[in-house]
């Protein structure tokens, strides 16, 4: 069979199996410059979900189209796919004939969709780009440089392909490359004035005051200033301009909200649900680091990044990195609420917490009747005793040990059942640093209902666990199970050491992360 015969085949195939698994391709042929059907998977079941999943991973027709030469394809999509930037910079500006306006031959240079994933000129470059064999010195700046030139006239950064993939899942995926994470650097920037992109924008905020007010039509993105292109109707001349300087003339939005790399594919998936599997760590950094990517976005199986870094522990590098940046989001909302009036939303460093639950502040006693009337008082359940605490005594050589549960008291209650033995080189002292009364940070860490906690300060002079069968057991598990900073595997609570060598331990004092 020949080459061309095969990609036929193949061709007719991956169309028969988009319609059997829910793809109106009659929707996809009705827009060949667009995204077409993105409706989500979530129906059909698993082996619906893998027919999309394999045909991102094999690529679909795009290693037959290379046994053809990639002739099928356009001109333009082959000079995309080879970075040839200057050619593909003449027939930019051929078909860019009207300054006021993208020409539907521009529209259809930069948006034409090709192959049987759909991909857009912007997609090819980087998604098939980074596989041609060029030099080492050559590859990265000509792809890249490409990137450049189709953002430059007005290439969509969100464009999205047949299973709906993103430059960010293309480039910020389990197989990025230094050139597909610089690339998606310029499209996640350009994507956050990319609405403004071929309407009427007023110009405003200006130091040249007499430019503010006028009325243009916006073009593309220049990587290198972070600026865009605007032609002003008035002086018929184009100028380079901010896009915070831009404002929508119709009175749409005039802010991006969803962050590029968050965008999801039909099956809810983030390029970083595919970085954490592949456990790709200097992906996890850029996403996480640079580009701010959510870690709570749940796909059509009810996992998140976040949930998934939760399951896979230790074994991944990607997933401790998930965690902390769960923790610092955390520590960052926890401070947030803290200085920001739950009524009025004002910010200040010295707010009035609700005295009933000790979790919102409030400026003023009216800012808190109005939220009281608006829904706390639904929302406020009191916590409880600041005294609550559970005490522990310290194992005796040889014997057992007593955990006992108090409220508000101070005693200790006597212990239901025996308790297992604690050795002493669980080292259940006082740290050296503190004074017998005086309260200190310990950090608590559970695993399975049936394993042990494991309770230690900081400087881990005070070091022992509490088993299953302690009173003490459930309502610390409870605490640290209740901590959402780190999806419920540790938290921090005050104890204190009294000269009976007896610990306790307040459950009403949870911090956020300490160390």
């Amino acid at each position: 069979m020949s080459a061309e015969a095969k990609l036929a085949k193949v061709q007719k195939k991956i169309r028969q199996g988009l319609i059997k698994h829910g793809t109106k391709v009659e929707v996809n042929d009705a827009d060949p410059c667009g995204d077409g059907d993105q409706s989500i998977i979530d129906t059909g079941g698993f082996a619906r979900q893998q027919f999309y999943r394999n045909l991102y991973g094999e690529a679909g027709d795009i290693n037959y189209l290379v046994e053809v030469g990639l002739a099928p394809l356009s001109s333009f999509a082959r000079h995309c796919i080879a970075g040839t930037v200057t050619a593909m910079r003449r027939m930019l500006q051929e078909a860019d004939t009207d300054p006021t306006k993208p020409s539907e031959a521009l529209v259809q240079l930069l948006e034409k969709r090709e192959t049987t994933q759909r991909l857009s000129p912007l997609l090819m470059t980087v998604g098939i780009g980074k596989n041609v064999q060029l030099s080492a010195d050559s590859l990265v700046p000509q792809h890249l440089k490409a990137v450049e030139l189709l953002l430059e006239y007005g290439a969509r950064p969100d464009a999205r392909d047949v299973c709906g993939k993103t430059v960010c899942h293309y480039g910020l995926g389990a197989f990025a490359t230094e050139m597909t994470m610089k690339a998606c650097e310029y499209c996640i920037a350009a994507h956050q004035s990319s609405h403004l992109f071929g309407k009427e924008v007023e110009l405003h905020s200006l130091s040249t005051t007499e430019l503010n007010g006028l009325r243009g039509i916006c073009r593309g993105y220049i990587v290198s200033t972070g600026r865009r292109m605007v032609h002003l109707h008035d002086r018929n001349e184009t100028k380079a301009l901010k896009p915070m300087n831009l404002k929508l003339v119709n009175g749409d939005s005039n802010t991006v909200t969803v962050n590029l790399c968050d965008i999801q594919d039909r099956l809810k998936g983030v390029a970083l649900i595919e970085v954490l599997m592949a456990n790709r760590l200097d992906v996890a950094k850029v996403l996480l680091d640079q580009h701010n990517a959510s870690i709570d976005i749940v796909n059509v199986e009810g996992l998140s990044p976040k949930i998934m870094a939760a399951k896979a522990g230790a074994l991944s590098q990607v997933g401790g990195m998930i965690m902390k940046s769960a923790m610092r989001k955390s520590r960052a909302e926890h401070v947030t609420r803290q200085k920001t009036c739950a009524n009025c939303g004002r910010v200040d460093d010295s707010l009035t917490k609700c005295g009933r639950c000790l979790t919102v502040c409030y400026c003023s006693r009216n800012c808190q009747v109005a939220h009281w009337k608006a829904g706390h008082k639904g929302d406020c359940v009191p916590v409880l005793d600041e005294k609550q605490f559970v005490s522990l005594k310290k194992p005796r050589a040889g014997g057992m040990s007593v955990a006992t549960f108090s409220v508000g008291t101070g005693s200790l209650g006597a212990a239901s059942r025996q308790q297992p033995t604690r050795t002493m080189s669980d080292s259940f002292r006082k740290p050296s640093n503190v004074a017998y009364g005086e309260q200190f940070y310990i950090k608590i860490q559970a695993g399975g209902v049936l394993t042990p906690l494991l309770l230690y300060d900081q400087s881990r002079e005070f070091q022992t666990t509490v088993n299953p069968s302690d009173p003490a057991f459930d309502q610390l598990r409870a605490k640290v199970v209740a901590d959402p900073a780190a999806d419920g595997r540790k938290t921090y609570l005050k104890c204190s050491f009294d000269n009976q060598d007896s610990c306790s331990i307040f459950l009403n004092t949870r911090s956020v992360k300490l160390w």
